[in-house]
């Protein structure tokens, strides 16, 4: 008896998971969505929503030995609400044959800054500028 209740419980909630509709769709908190590609295989995008931004630029070029490459160069904006304080973190980055290299700008407004520039490097690889 108690095998047959533990496996309609289990068949309930499987129902239940299989059946649930998503919190949010990524389309719901998107303002502005801008995006270009071409046959060469570059390409460009833009998101913008109310708090945060992302670009990113991909084009096809040669190197110095001649051979082609993806050289990606990318922005991004976020903001982040802490107690009494409001921090930006902006991140510009560019990745190609030499990897991907970023350096990002933190701006506390009010009471000063709350996230430790060591901390957000260890996030994302860059060097920081506090301003």
């Amino acid at each position: 008896m108690n095998s047959v209740l533990v496996i309609d419980l289990i068949l309930i909630l499987l129902v239940g998971y299989l059946t649930a509709k998503p919190y949010r769709t990524s389309e719901d908190n998107v303002d502005i969505l801008y995006t270009q590609e071409n046959k060469t295989g570059n390409y460009e995008y833009h998101i913008y929503q109310e708090d945060s931004k992302k670009e990113e630029t991909g084009k096809i070029e040669k190197t110095k030995n001649g051979s082609s490459t993806l050289r990606t160069y990318g922005y991004y904006y976020y903001e982040v609400e802490l107690t009494d304080n409001d921090v930006t973190v902006s991140v510009n980055y560019t990745a190609d044959e030499n990897g991907f290299r970023a350096t990002f700008k933190i701006k506390s407004y009010d009471n000063g800054d709350r996230i430790s520039c060591d901390c957000l490097k260890s996030l994302c690889g860059g060097s920081c500028a506090l301003g």
